[in-house]
């Protein structure tokens, strides 16, 4: 369950609460209460609704790295119009206070964990509390994998989404492969990946932003096709776009090196896979457009394939309105034709003229069909 700590700190029904003694933090959140105990050993456990029983969880937390002193200062000692410290016991309960309280528990909780560990952590994206239990339990190894191989770290802390259960629990095989004289490709290996040199450098590439178990899975797949797998080596950067085209068997033949490199520096990219939705959308407009088996033209860059997915749009509506009007006639026109003058008799002959001229006529079909223009 994600612990949507916004949802938390600005609802009245929720609250963060701390416990100091024990370094435990109480999140109730609609109606699931979460307990989470901070390292050296961090633990988390859950129940919901009236449920007694509380079972052991892994939630879906983000981490705050740097000094927290500082922001803990601020929200314990508050001042009032004149400068002067007031004590907490002088605050008004209310919805500004009651955020207050809960961020100072959630921050108060974050600071028992090692700053350099929140540091590396909060780079991340998605798992913290995966890689906080990987981190604080398996050390220095863990640290340097970290640093090393961001992407393969991320999968030996979430070990047991990539391998059989039986093949042990989830922190003893994860210490298993930072044992002295392991290699990060034996990592690999162990977690059902491409064994290889070229497969622990392409994972070296993916930003730590981009890091997910979906889009792990993902690379996965692509390192079983040597094509794919060539194409990942010639990267400086592997991002979210990049990993979904390869990944998908229809897409990946239509890209080149040279629009991958595009896709993988493209911030928003990182993200969303943008190029792979509007490249699917293209590939089908083209398939429903052009059923002879016309082959789709090589893409030389984003550009070109925004342009192609436009025109293929612009040509399935004009097609849509040539079947529309196309046993529809203009009524007759006020002025006689002669050898000069050809009045257009028909919509699709005003269509055709519009692209003939390359311009925009065609949009006064309506009007001509009504009486108010002629062509």
């Amino acid at each position: 369950m994600r612990l949507n700590l916004d949802e938390v700190f600005n609802c009245t029904g929720n609250s963060a609460i701390l416990d100091p003694d024990r370094n435990r933090l109480s999140i109730v959140l609609d109606d699931t209460l979460t307990i989470m105990k901070a390292p050296p050993r961090p633990k988390a456990w859950q129940k919901a609704g009236s449920s007694l029983d509380f079972k052991e969880v892994r939630p879906d937390i983000r981490l705050t790295g740097g000094n927290l002193e500082t922001q803990i200062r601020e929200l314990l000692y508050r001042t009032d119009e004149k400068g002067q410290i007031m004590l907490p016991f002088l605050f008004a309960y209310n919805r500004e206070e009651k955020i207050r309280r809960d961020k100072v528990s959630w921050f108060q909780w974050c600071s028992e964990i090692a700053e350099t560990d929140r540091n590396l952590i909060s780079e991340f994206s998605h798992g913290h509390w995966d890689l906080l239990v990987f981190l604080t339990n398996c050390g220095a190894p863990a640290s340097d994998l970290m640093l090393s191989n961001p992407a393969l770290a991320f999968a030996l802390a979430a070990n047991d989404h990539f391998r059989s259960p039986l093949e042990g629990l989830l922190l003893k095989f994860a210490h298993s492969f930072l044992q002295p004289g392991k290699k990060q490709r034996d990592i690999l290996e162990g977690l059902g990946f491409r064994k290889s040199e070229s497969a622990v450098k392409i994972l070296r590439k993916v930003p730590h932003q981009c890091i997910s178990l979906s889009l792990l899975k993902k690379l996965k797949l692509c390192l079983t096709a040597p094509d794919t797998m060539k194409k990942l080596c010639h990267l400086n950067r592997i991002n979210t776009g990049v990993i979904h085209i390869l990944a998908d068997r229809r897409l990946a033949p239509y890209v080149k090196n040279q629009i991958l490199e595009e896709i993988s520096y493209c911030d928003n990219e990182d993200e969303k896979p943008e190029s792979a939705h509007l490249l699917r959308e293209c590939l089908s407009l083209f398939s429903e457009l052009y059923q002879n088996g016309r082959k789709f033209p090589e893409l030389r860059g984003l550009i070109d394939l925004r342009e192609r997915y436009m025109s293929l749009l612009d040509i399935d509506s004009t097609r849509g309105r040539e079947e529309r009007y196309l046993d529809i006639a203009f009524p007759p026109p006020p002025l006689v034709g002669s050898d000069y003058i050809v009045p257009i008799s028909r919509p699709v002959d005003l269509m055709n003229e519009g692209k003939l001229q390359k311009n925009c006529v065609m949009e006064h079909i309506e009007a001509v069909l009504i009486g108010s223009a002629y062509f």
